[in-house]
């Protein structure tokens, strides 16, 4: 496996061999697939969360990459030395005693790891679930793990968004309401050291569930982006977004996120994919290595992860901005709700589907297509609730449906959202250091 993709003579093509390798072994998947070899599942699920350490006072990044390498409460290292990542809990199932043991779990693992920050940083490192990390400038290079492996797979990764992809070198976010600007390098760096996610892991018993389920959360991505997304300022800029992180992240890689496409197979999908852009290391020997470092690089909306050796497949939905166990709640349960409501039914076009994917990062207030109708996000997000809450109890989860979903149906019936607090947050901030230096 080749990591040191720069300087190579021949690279395109050992790149497109690369590519062939990881196809043989999506082909090899489709064989699988077809034989029942993904059909041993059950419903379970799990939230994987990235967080933020950041220095109390200041807000600026903390280094904790030493404690992410001890291990300790499941912590992972993710793309930089101040965003830690873990598990909620581990495959939970589907029922209401499961997904209050997967909240009690979360809100748990959160605590210790706030607990253990502040007692291993010196300045009072905090915890932080937000999407896009506000004070971040240009230092990008300077945040990037050092644990040699990962280091070396970013820096390639760096390299084929930067050097090799994006025809478009620099990431611009204009607010047209102040006429601000948000410009940085249009690159990998830029946008994984930037932002922090949430992701839904779903899974289900057969891979034709699992198959539907990705389609159907395709349909719905814009809208969960309006409703969840809590990242409106990047470098102390107000970008006018509800999420800054998902237009870093479509600017930075211009080929390999955004929104995935619709698949009615393992091949189909891992083909659409693939096709996005070449790969970003070498690996002409392996080809389940191939496709594991090829599909693991691309940073769409929806994967698709098969487990061979136990026969399951699930979903991992990644268009959540980094959230507070109670609001991953609320998104697992509407996504839930909504993917069992959607099943059997019409869904909108993939033309739709992007259409709303790029509204969503807007917020309310932005018209969407559902169906051949132009329709008001909020009001696309009230309907989408209440069939969520009725679904939710035919599963016989109606009342985490009503203490979770009840109060996000009446946020959204209002007009409120985790972005727009934060942004009257820090106006009201900004007022009163204004009013304090006219007193003092």
């Amino acid at each position: 496996m080749g990591f040191d993709t720069k300087n190579n003579e021949n690279i395109k093509e050992l790149l497109k061999a690369t590519q062939k390798l990881a196809l043989k072994r999506a082909r090899e998947l489709q064989q699988v697939a077809d034989n029942g070899g993904f059909d041993k599942g059950r419903r379970t699920v799990d939230i994987e969360q990235e967080v933020f350490v950041l220095d109390k006072g200041t807000g600026q990044p903390l280094n904790v990459e030493k404690l992410m390498l001890e291990e300790v409460f499941g912590i992972r290292p993710d793309t930089t030395f101040y965003t830690l990542e873990y598990d909620a809990n581990g495959a939970t199932p589907v029922t209401a005693r499961g997904i209050r043991s997967l909240l009690s779990s979360f809100n748990t693992k959160t605590r210790n790891i706030q607990q253990l920050v502040a007692k291993r940083t010196e300045h009072q490192g905090i915890v932080v679930c937000i999407g896009t990390e506000p004070l971040v400038g240009d230092e990008c290079f300077d945040l990037v793990i050092h644990e040699p492996l990962k280091r070396r797979r970013y820096e390639a990764l760096e390299e084929a968004t930067f050097g090799r992809e994006n025809k478009k070198k620099e990431i611009i976010i204009k607010n047209s309401f102040t006429n601000e600007e948000f410009r940085s390098r249009a690159s990998n760096f830029s946008a994984m050291t930037r932002t922090a996610a949430t992701q839904l892991h779903l899974a289900y018993p057969t891979i034709k569930e699992t198959l539907e389920a990705y389609n159907i959360s395709i349909a719905i991505a814009g809208l969960l982006i309006a409703i969840f997304s809590n990242s409106p300022y990047a470098n102390e800029i107000d970008t006018g977004l509800v999420s800054s992180r998902i237009e870093i992240l479509s600017q930075a890689e211009q080929k390999r996120a955004g929104l995935a496409k619709p698949a009615d197979s393992v091949l189909d999908h891992f083909k659409n994919t693939l096709d996005l852009s070449l790969p970003p290391f070498i690996e002409t020997d392996s080809p389940k290595m191939a496709l594991d470092l090829a599909y693991g690089a691309m940073h769409i909306s929806t994967r698709i992860r098969l487990d061979e050796e136990n026969g399951t497949s699930r979903i991992e939905l990644r268009v959540l901005d980094s959230l507070t166990p109670y609001k991953a709640i609320q998104a697992l349960l509407l996504v839930i709700g909504v993917i069992e409501s959607l099943r059997g039914q019409k869904l909108p076009s993939y033309s739709e589907s992007l259409f709303n994917f790029k509204k969503g990062r807007k917020g309310f207030g932005s018209s969407m297509k559902y169906l051949g109708q132009t329709v008001d996000a909020k009001d696309l997000a009230l309907k989408f609730t209440s069939l969520a809450k009725k679904e939710l109890g035919f599963m016989g989860i109606d009342g985490l449906a009503r203490e979770f979903l009840d109060p996000l149906e009446e946020d959204i019936r209002m007009g409120i959202t985790q972005a727009n607090q934060i942004r009257c947050d820090v106006r009201l901030l900004e007022k009163k250091i204004f009013l304090e230096e006219l007193l003092y």
